[in-house]
């Protein structure tokens, strides 16, 4: 195709040629850009691509912009720096046993000074178990059997509780985690072997 005529002589050129130019003159661009879209949506996914090409596409087509700022927090930010509390939940004394003299220390007269160190972690997730226990009483007057009555809810012989329950739900309505990796996490964290089916019924 002579790209240095205009479209209107382009067109006119093929008209006179017959159908078969009118045809090439249509279906030809068409076809390109048809070529090139799918080009672009291929990867190592869906083609033989190596998936080195993918990074260098999502860098290409990478929308956001490039500014003066540097990485991390800015000027101003207000931190979230992890401080020492004056109340520990626990404390554990790191002594000295003995001097290489052979003194050993007994906590009496020695001490002079500490130096205090604290560690924040999460405590591991044990699960409870609270037994209902309905008792059965006859009355000494007339003889009636009464029954105490479970807490609402309690209507198993066993069952999971509200807390458990309230878990699943999180983990797989917000975080998106489907039945068997939500399995798999209770039984890692707190070794419940929960199965898929309960996990739908909850």
């Amino acid at each position: 195709m002579d790209n240095s005529k205009s479209l209107e002589q382009l067109a006119r050129d093929a008209y006179s040629d017959g159908e078969e130019a009118v045809v090439e003159l249509v279906v030809s661009p068409a076809l390109k850009l048809k070529e090139e879209k799918h080009r672009r949506s291929q990867n190592s996914t869906n083609s033989s691509f190596p998936s080195s090409g993918d990074l260098a596409s999502k860098k290409k087509n990478n929308s956001r912009k490039e500014t003066d700022r540097k990485s991390g927090g800015q000027p101003g930010h207000k931190g979230c720096t992890l401080n020492q509390v004056p109340n520990p939940d626990t404390t554990v004394k790191c002594s000295p046993e003995s001097c290489e003299c052979g003194h050993t220390f007994d906590g009496s007269e020695e001490f002079i000074d500490s130096i205090r160190r604290q560690v924040f972690d999460i405590p591991k997730p044990v699960v409870t178990v609270a037994e209902y226990v309905s008792e059965k009483y006859r009355c000494p007057v007339c003889g009636e059997i009464h029954a105490g009555d479970f807490p609402a809810g309690v209507t198993a012989s066993a069952q999971y509780g509200n807390n458990i329950q309230a878990s699943v739900v999180s983990m797989m309505n917000y975080q998106l985690l489907p039945y068997k990796r939500t399995a798999e996490m209770f039984e890692n964290l707190f070794s419940i072997g929960i199965s898929e089916g309960t996990l739908r019924n909850i």
